[in-house]
């Protein structure tokens, strides 16, 4: 069974708040300058490593989270605040570097955490999942900037420039769309909720795939 920040992570807000950062990383990465674009991932850096500041609280917080087990995640969680602090956007094979790397880094404290949580998933309150949600929003917001920036790099060596602002238009209604859509399922009742995942989950599929092709 998946770890919380797992289910998190899968759950049909976290997808659509992914691909919301994607979209709006993208339109102002080719809208920014270089100083602006890395000026805008330095922001997404502290904003994850505050992120990990309050998961560190909650989790010496919780009754469920042996002492033990609060001090091994405090310990990974400032590893990975390290590896967050790392590089600069200034080339297209760096941001690749520094994305693949930072990955390794968030899967590998994920996995962790989870495991380290997995006696405490019934000690877990509402606080602790706040927590969790905006640690992964954070990590998406970080990881959409680094693919915008790419773009934008991308952008001014004219490789893809008015091809990526079509393609990119066309994300953004497919966004709003499928926003629109997930305001008015949310209105039925929770016995709808499997049907309704079922119908959203090939929208997002395509959504997710449109993404790859932008930065590919």
């Amino acid at each position: 069974m998946a770890g919380r920040i797992q289910q998190i992570r899968k759950s049909i807000d976290a997808k659509l708040d992914a691909l919301q950062a994607q979209a709006e990383a993208l339109d102002a990465q080719l809208a920014s300058t270089g100083r602006e674009a890395q000026q805008r991932i330095d922001r997404q850096k502290q904003a994850l490593r505050d992120a990990l500041d309050h998961l560190k609280k909650e989790f010496q917080r919780e009754r469920g989270v042996a002492a033990e087990t609060g001090k091994k995640l405090a310990t990974a969680i400032d590893e990975l605040k390290v590896q967050i602090a790392l590089g600069k956007a200034d080339a297209i094979d760096a941001l690749d570097a520094q994305r693949k790397k930072l990955s390794e880094s968030i899967a590998k404290f994920e996995a962790e955490a989870d495991s380290s949580l997995a006696g405490a998933k019934h000690y877990l309150d509402s606080a602790s999942d706040t927590v969790m949600r905006r640690y992964v929003q954070a990590c998406d917001a970080l990881d959409a900037e680094l693919q915008a920036a790419k773009a934008r790099l991308k952008q001014q060596i004219d490789l893809q420039g008015p091809v990526l602002e079509r393609r990119k238009q066309e994300l953004n209604e497919k966004i709003a769309a499928l926003m629109k859509q997930l305001a008015e399922q949310r209105k039925h009742q929770t016995e709808k909720w499997k049907q309704f995942q079922r119908e959203l989950e090939p929208g997002l599929s395509q959504l997710a795939k449109a993404f790859k092709g932008l930065f590919s």
